[in-house]
Formats: structure tokens, sequence, C-alpha cells
């Protein structure tokens, strides 16, 4: 019988890439594997860092970047959410050595059903279609469209959510791993608390003090 891996056993010695470092959950993550990790490199430019991605074998991909902003336009969501996620599973494509890519989705894409499976539903768009329209179609007429063409979605944030997750199954299909994980209200860690997420949850509790 096979003896399991660990988690820090698996990334052991894997090259990591993560989308959206610089938001709530991104930070948690880094700062994890930063912790968890004593190989980390820095001091190279964006470009650098794009070019060692292509480049370099790269194995694992979290996907974290997005936009959580519950009143974006139609074009904004899309182009941020959707459109983005593409970029990422075609930049995925590109890596020889990929093992895995995570995709964060949130579990509100599928609010607008009782009860949410593990399971891709059929989405209430094209996401190949929305994306050609907010890149062509007129701000005002976008605007004047959005709450009808997200219907029954509440905001274009679940919306634009929602295509993504089809744009990385549709893309990914028998050509990368990918898992797909669905978090609910994302706030702080129990056990393992870091100063900048203390304002984080004063906000959450609506308090003055922890």
């Amino acid at each position: 019988m096979t003896e399991e891996m660990s988690i820090p056993q698996y990334f052991a010695g894997k090259n990591i890439f993560v989308t959206g470092a610089t938001g709530f959950i991104g930070k948690a993550l880094v700062e994890k594997l930063l912790r968890s990790c004593p190989d980390a490199k820095k001091g190279s430019s964006p470009w650098q860092r794009v070019k060692a991605i292509t480049d370099a074998p790269v194995n694992i991909v979290y996907h974290v970047a997005a936009s959580v902003r519950f009143d974006d336009s139609l074009k904004d969501a899309v182009i941020m959410n959707t459109r983005g996620t593409r970029e990422v599973v075609e930049l995925c494509k590109k890596m020889k050595r990929l093992d895995v890519l995570l995709y964060y989705s949130t579990m509100y894409c599928n609010t607008d059903r009782l009860v949410v499976d593990a399971q891709i539903y059929p989405s209430i768009a094209d996401w190949r279609e929305t994306i050609e329209l907010v890149e062509k179609a007129d701000p005002y007429v976008l605007q004047a469209l959005e709450q009808k063409y997200i219907h029954p979605l509440p905001n274009t944030y679940t919306f634009s959510k929602q295509l993504a997750e089809h744009v990385v199954n549709d893309l990914c299909d028998g050509q990368i791993p990918v898992v797909i994980g669905r978090p609910s209200i994302v706030v702080i860690s129990v056990r393992i608390v870091r100063n900048s997420y203390e304002r984080k949850l004063q906000v959450t509790l609506n308090e003055d003090k922890l």
C-alpha cells in the first residue's frame, strides 16, 4: 500500500503561480505558501515574471483574482471575472508541466437554485457571446439591458462568476486538470489570525475592538 503524501510533501519543489495575490484570499494563500516554503523568489519585474511563467516549469496555478464588487457594470464584471479567467486558462495551456489549475469561484454563482451540488450547472448565458457583447456593445445599451440579461441572478458579480465556471470547464476539458472551489462568505482563519486581517474582522462584526 502506497503511503499517502502530506500537503507539505506535495508542494515541496513545486513552482506555484497565484493570481489575485493582493486580495483577501490571495494574501492568506501567499502568506501560507511563503511561510511553508523556504525557496520563495523576488526581485523580478512583472514582465520578467510573465516570461518566467511560460518558460519555467510551473506546476500549480491558483486563480484567485476577481472583482468582488456587487455594483460593477456588466462590462467591468465580465471583463475582469469572465474574460480574465479565459486569459488565465489560455496561459495555463502554455505551461508544459502544469499539474493542476485551482479556480476560486463562489457559492453564490448558483443563487437561483435551492440546492447546490458539486457540479457545473447550465449557465443563463453563453460566455463566449457575452464576452463579445461587452467588448463591442455601447455602454449605455449594456446598462439598459443589464438586469434583464443577468436575470435571475442578483448582480453582475454572481453572473460573471457563473460564466467563469463554464470558461474553466469548457477550455480545460481533456487538457488541464482543474479543481473549482466555491467558498461562501470569506473571513479570517479561526486559528491563525494575522494583523492585516484584524480590520476585516472588525468590519464583519461591526465592533470597535476585537
